[in-house]
């Protein structure tokens, strides 16, 4: 499946997976909005971290967010 975000062109290949598979990129569902964030594994709990420094990771209950999927390939596309 590919993914289209709402940025500037940016496309996103995920693989269809429905679990936690280790720090990576993911397709999340939380709190009623579709995302793709960096989800890492600590020891005080699950954080969600974005690409976007201006952004702040946060720690999050595992059971409130859905993984829809894993990001395999990200490329950007910039308008001139």
């Amino acid at each position: 499946d590919v993914e289209r975000s709402r940025g500037l062109g940016d496309v996103y290949k995920r693989q269809s997976m429905d679990y936690f598979d280790g720090d990576d990129y993911y397709l999340i569902s939380y709190d009623g909005e579709t995302q793709i964030k960096m989800l890492q594994k600590r020891s005080d709990g699950m954080y969600v971290v974005s690409a976007n420094p201006e952004f702040k990771e946060w720690c999050c209950d595992p059971t409130d967010l859905a993984v829809r999927g894993k990001v395999l390939v990200h490329a950007g596309f910039r308008r001139f």
